[in-house]
């Protein structure tokens, strides 16, 4: 299986992260540190509930498929794209969503090397406005706040105490490689 992930919208913007830190909307030298850290901080988000914050186009691609399902053990799911097969489109029946996964019932078997499944997955920007969204937004931020000035290191003086830093960053990537 091949897959190819691209965050297309992030739940916090940096004008709203720019508020957040206080920063005057006029003073753009830290803007590109602003944007990494709203990334670093959804994915710090993605890692600890195990599923796409950020809304995700996936393409998906698995080899050596001959089945009349697709099985993907994504969660979050929002729409599927496309199903193809050597370019060729696949139909299907319904899809299933499940806690932490989703299926697709194909119209009929599949032999296919290899099929390719585009989907998305997070939240989408038209569904800002649901509760867990607000709560996602709210753990970003503070976590964006950490980040900007006191976690920019793995210590933080005074007490001097390790923050594991790096470890929350890595931890999604356990046991991926």
């Amino acid at each position: 299986m091949n897959i190819i992930k691209q965050k297309t919208w992030y739940p916090v913007s940096l004008q709203e992260s720019k508020d957040h830190l206080r920063i005057s909307t006029d003073d753009t030298t830290d803007d590109n540190y602003i944007r990494n850290l709203i990334k670093v901080a959804t994915t710090e988000g993605e890692n600890y509930v195990g599923f796409d914050i950020a809304y995700t186009k996936n393409t998906v691609e698995i080899f050596d498929f001959v089945s009349d399902k697709i099985d993907l053990p994504f969660g979050n799911f929002q729409s599927l794209v496309s199903i193809t097969d050597s370019s060729i489109a696949v139909s299907y029946d319904h899809i299933i969503k499940n806690k932490g996964r989703f299926a697709i019932e194909l119209n009929t078997v599949v032999d296919s090397d290899p099929i390719t499944v585009i989907f998305y997955t997070g939240f989408p920007q038209d569904k800002e406005d649901e509760g867990s969204i607000e709560l996602i937004k709210q753990y970003i931020l503070i976590r964006l706040s950490d980040l900007y000035e006191p976690e920019r290191s793995s210590w933080s003086y005074g007490a001097l105490r390790n923050t594991n830093t790096a470890e929350k960053l890595l931890s999604g990537l356990l046991g991926l490689y």
